[in-house]
């Protein structure tokens, strides 16, 4: 009897693991592609383009006063017109002005990364609501990310029982 019983609880026990996994639905999307497609992105990148063009063009002239100075520098010295300590003096300034040169071209990537984020921010906002919205108008326990990580690759190498619901979550946006 007690063997009988033992035999009853593991088969409920295995019906309600196999109920469980059959259960669990997974779907997958290309959050970057639906991104692309929503309305307000092509405003971001041209705002993002001309932030971007203005930050550029006071690094350009920058480059171009330190290759001017440079140049008069040479020719002055190779005219013999600069003493040792005044021509060491020079190119310590010059070799400076182009570490600062080299440092503003990391602040430019640095804050067209910030406005990229900034502008990015309530479209992203938009897109994770509407995933949220099909991952639980369709029951999914899980819904991974197919598109190019920052890695450059899917994280999903494979996914043959998985739904995609980029049509799903481009519906939920009015994107045709």
């Amino acid at each position: 009897m007690k063997k009988l019983l033992k035999i009853s609880m593991l088969l409920t026990l295995l019906a309600v693991t196999a109920t469980n996994l059959t259960a669990q639905k997974f779907g997958h999307l290309n959050s970057a592609s639906i991104l692309a497609a929503m309305s307000g992105v092509e405003e971001s990148d041209q705002a993002l383009k001309a932030y971007q063009d203005s930050l550029v063009v006071i690094g350009e002239e920058k480059a171009t006063q330190l290759k001017k100075d440079f140049e008069t520098f040479m020719a002055e010295y190779n005219q013999g017109n600069v003493p040792p300590i005044k021509a060491q003096q020079k190119q310590e300034e010059l070799q400076r002005r182009e570490q600062e040169l080299v440092q503003y071209e990391k602040v430019i990537y640095s804050k067209v990364n910030e406005k990229r984020q900034k502008l990015l921010e309530p479209l992203i906002g938009q897109l994770q609501n509407a995933i949220d919205e099909v991952g639980k108008e369709g029951s999914y326990t899980m819904i991974f990310e197919t598109g190019s990580s920052a890695v450059g690759f899917s994280a999903i190498l494979f996914a043959p029982e998985s739904e995609d619901l980029t049509t799903q979550v481009k519906a939920k946006l009015n994107i045709e």
